[in-house]
């Protein structure tokens, strides 16, 4: 196969989950030209990147020669990809095919994170509090003591602009941000100001300079940085126009302008409105069409700051403001006026996503009003401290939700881009905001970071750089597989009865790959791998989230919870075998619990002795519904429907009539619930699962949790096995309950049905209980 796809155009389809595992082992190998999807806004994100080009599918028949490489994981995308490039006649396999051909490709274990480390990953806001000096007197200045800011301070910062850039790095933070910075008085006035927008432009960033355009000394200097410098400086002029008329310096101010607008930067002009600038708004109007070539300022909200309120300044009706101040079209207007005096209820990421910092002394905040969370020059060495606003804002409506709401600090308000708030066009087509920085300031904070507002419970004081160790449990499931949130339910429990001083946290396998969260882990913390199937080159991308945590943190103990492990009979599975060797066997403080005799005889089979390895019963055993008595009637089936799955489509149905024949109501289920099973509800949705099964006469199955679902609510149960072996594997921890049965062939299903269902035998969960006390000792141990 490799030798045809030399001579193709290849496209990878499929930008999911999978996406990263699978293109980090094809581009190893394969020549790689575009990336393809349906959804639309994987497209876009991934566009944006600019790494390679992307393409609908519409536009695959255009291409020369075009051969699609599907990188998607489920069996349902797969097979709907293959049947759209049937119908468009374009050659097409999956990834694992490929890399079947070649047992030497390379996992270059890049992360998702670093392809988006050039894109926005925060908002920081930069208060220069020491610096009041101002040549303006502003009528509508939100600064309470006037005095005080006209006293001439202008300075910057206690600290060199060198230590700022380092407070600041990439690498604390996660990647390249967009860095506002604005003083208590004019900016530009700030004494190491020039040195300060260097240092933290030269890191990567993108930096924005809020200014009344009127200190030309400061302009002339920005502009000798190097262009490529130049290209990340946004100039945020502040149009004050009756200080500017009262100054004589409306020239000054444009031909600033122009200089911006002549070089590799972008600007921007805004107004705050103020009543006494109404009869002028006709004046203004033509200075714009005269000096800005027709494009109109954008129009701010003026805010009385002496109410706690924060209501708008203005002796105008909010009707009448509204109609004087919108008649400049100003989508930053639109977007104040929308949420003018709206509380945010929703989940809000300000104080990971976005952050404020007084640079005179480096207090860090979540957002207004709230307390300090850190200081920019302590620990310059860990990461970044996180503290979420989430639904706990202290602002009376989000007054700068032209950057906050506008970047997507909450993902749920669907408004305006940043670049919206901030671009114009003039009347010959030139953007005031310039391609590659408009590209940037375009996307959503929620398109580079990981959400995680469900999963914030089970982090809630993690990201607290002085936190005691803890358990951290990895891989935690955030997808709708109900058998593994049953998994997670019966760890928390297990690791809580330590009775231990350690704080438990769950990360998920998207969270870990997707951002930097794996820095916030301590060497004295214990990793703990959520149970479960994945353990091997089945559920690739889980597979690799172990593979990264083991190789990123070689001085952690790491327990990997009762697992089946598993290597396809393919040059695939034997490749993904000697990378999963060779990774594990270098890690010195490794334990593997196994949950079945295949996945414990494999285990001792490839890894070194070094790895401690016990062979222990699924987790989810540990659970107890058997109590409650349920009224039963009729059949429940629940078959596998992906890669999984050994039972052919003959044998589903002859399952299906010998159930119809003895009941009248034969009901499908399925582990992959339907609805929502988010992480603060998995103990609802398991929950209600198990009441489903509960009033069944009979299962019949091949999932191995709806299995032990059965067995700790003592439905009569009828099991298939899967492709890995694991169910019948793990039916050796319950064979001695004659209520559960192994289906080796569909024809025996009439003669065992009477068995299961006349059995007397009781679940009895203290005795999965004491098979679990030899990994009670570890963990007490660890801890």
């Amino acid at each position: 196969m490799n030798d045809v796809l030399e001579s193709k155009t290849i496209i990878l389809f499929g930008l999911g989950n999978n996406f990263f595992s699978y293109f980090n082992r094809l581009s190893s190998i394969i020549k790689i030209e575009y990336l393809c999807d349906n959804n639309k806004k994987n497209l876009d994100i991934f566009s944006r990147m600019k790494i390679y080009p992307c393409i609908s599918p519409r536009g695959l028949q255009a291409l020369r020669d075009p051969f699609v490489i599907i990188t998607s994981g489920t069996e349902e995308a797969i097979s709907s990809i293959r049947n759209q490039m049937s119908e468009l006649d374009i050659p097409c396999c999956h990834a694992e095919e490929a890399l079947a051909e070649r047992d030497s490709y390379q996992l270059l274990n890049k992360l998702p994170g670093e392809w988006l480390h050039k894109y926005n990953r925060k908002f920081v806001d930069i208060s220069l509090d020491g610096t009041m000096a101002c040549n303006f007197r502003c009528e509508y200045c939100y600064l309470k003591d006037r005095a005080l800011a006209y006293s001439g301070q202008v300075n910057t910062s206690l600290h060199t602009p060198q230590k700022v850039r380092k407070g600041l790095s990439q690498k604390r933070l996660g990647g390249k941000c967009f860095i506002n910075i604005c003083a208590r008085g004019e900016t530009l006035l700030s004494e190491d100001i020039v040195e300060l927008v260097y240092e933290l432009l030269s890191e990567g960033h993108v930096v924005s300079i809020v200014t009344n355009g009127t200190i030309s000394e400061k302009f002339n200097q920005f502009l000798t940085f190097p262009s490529q410098l130049q290209k990340n400086l946004f100039i945020k002029f502040s149009f004050h126009y009756m200080e500017l008329l009262k100054h004589s310096l409306l020239e000054v101010f444009f031909d600033n302008v122009n200089k911006i607008k002549s070089s590799c930067s972008s600007y921007t002009i805004e107004i705050t409105p103020c009543d006494s600038m109404v009869p002028h708004i006709e004046d203004i109007k033509l200075i714009f069409e005269k000096y800005a070539n027709g494009a109109m300022p954008h129009i701010s909200f003026a805010r009385d700051s002496s109410k706690e309120s924060l209501a708008v300044l203005t002796s105008l009706s909010l009707d009448e403001y509204n109609r004087v101040w919108g008649q400049f079209h100003s989508k930053m207007f639109e977007l104040k006026s929308l949420w003018y005096d709206k509380k945010i209820e929703d989940f809000c990421y300000a104080g990971d996503w976005s952050c404020r910092i007084n640079l005179m002394e480096g207090s860090i905040q979540s957002c207004y009003h709230h307390k300090s969370m850190g200081n920019l020059f302590r620990d310059m060495d860990k990461p970044f401290p996180i503290q979420l606003v989430g639904t706990n804002c202290q602002m009376p409506y989000c007054f700068n939700d032209h950057a906050y709401l506008a970047f997507g600090c909450v993902p749920s308000i669907d408004c305006y881009s940043y670049l919206d708030m901030r671009d114009r066009v003039d009347k010959d087509g030139n953007h005031w905001v310039k391609p590659e920085l408009g590209s940037f300031i375009k996307a959503k904070l929620y398109d580079n970071n990981h959400q995680y507002d469900d999963q914030y419970k089970f982090l809630d004081g993690f990201f607290s750089l002085d936190r005691n160790p803890a358990f951290i449990v990895l891989n935690s499931p955030d997808y709708p597989n109900i058998g593994d949130h049953a998994i997670a339910l019966a760890e928390r429990s297990l690791l809580e009865g330590l009775n231990c001083s350690r704080e438990i946290y769950e990360i998920t396998s998207t969270y870990y790959k997707n951002s930097n969260v794996r820095e916030y882990i301590k060497k004295e913390d214990v990793l703990l791998f959520t149970g479960g199937g994945y353990l091997g080159s089945l559920w690739i991308n889980l597979e690799d989230t172990v593979r990264l945590a083991i190789d990123n943190h070689p001085d952690n103990a790491i327990i990997i919870l009762p697992q089946s492990l598993f290597f396809e009979n393919s040059a695939f599975g034997r490749r993904e075998c000697q990378l999963s060797q060779e990774i594990y066997n270098r890690h010195k403080r490794l334990y593997m619990c196994l949950r079945d005799p295949f996945s414990y005889q494999l285990a001792n089979r490839i890894f070194d002795d070094h790895i401690g390895k016990m062979f222990l019963p699924d987790a989810a055993l540990l659970l107890n519904y058997s109590e409650e008595e349920f009224l039963r009637t009729g059949a429940l089936l629940c078959l596998r429907e992906d890669r999984e799955s050994t039972i052919a489509k003959e044998s589903r149905d002859l399952i299906h009539r010998e159930l119809q024949k003895r009941f009248t109501d034969v009901g499908i289920i399925s582990n992959i619930v339907s609805e929502p099973s988010s992480m603060t509800k998995r103990e609802e949705a398991v929950d209600r699962f198990i009441r489903r099964i509960k009033t069944a006469e009979v299962v019949v199955t091949d999932r191995l949790h709806t299995m032990i679902f059965c067995v700790i609510s003592r439905t009569p149960c009828l099991v298939l096995d899967n492709i890995s072996n694991k169910v019948f594997g793990v039916y050796g921890w319950i064979k001695h309950l004659d209520y559960i049965s192994k289906l080796d062939n569909p024809f025996e299903i009439e003669q065992k049905l009477n068995g299961v269902i006349n059995s007397n035998s009781r679940f009895d969960s203290e005795r999965y209980d004491m098979e679990f006390e030899q990994l009670r000792k570890l963990l007490r141990e660890l801890a």
